[in-house]
């Protein structure tokens, strides 16, 4: 749910951008570009990641059915190339067994800028 909204909100943006009040460098008013026509987008860092499932530090119980679904997105202005973690987005997490466990998304966006995030989790031994 949180990565929707997060999309959402980054689409809103860059779909609206045109229509704010910008101030150009040499602080008089930038020319607006017209709703709708060709813009290009000015990319400063890497592509954003979220990981929402499994939980940073979350500690889950080995056994059969303690599997998590893996929930993950990534997000650029130039658009993204790849987007990829352990498993693929939204496939299950096997948590049959105890460890100490990393879950690392990376992302690469249209502009060739890279990026990685991961969160470790607890697979505790089971009954």
């Amino acid at each position: 749910m949180r990565l929707r909204l997060l999309v959402a909100i980054a689409a809103a943006l860059v779909t609206t951008s045109a229509a704010l009040p910008v101030q150009a460098a040499s602080g008089h008013p930038a020319t607006p570009v017209a709703q709708g026509s060709a813009r290009s987008v000015t990319n400063q860092g890497p592509p954003f990641i979220t990981i929402t499932s499994p939980d940073t530090n979350a500690q889950y119980v080995a056994g059969p059915g303690s599997n998590t679904v893996a929930q993950y997105g990534c997000f650029d202005p130039s658009g993204i190339v790849s987007c990829t973690g352990n498993v693929p987005n939204g496939a299950i997490i096997d948590m049959s067994q105890p460890c100490f466990c990393t879950f690392t998304v990376n992302a690469v966006s249209v502009s060739g800028k890279k990026n990685s995030m991961s969160v470790l989790y607890i697979v505790l031994a089971g009954e």
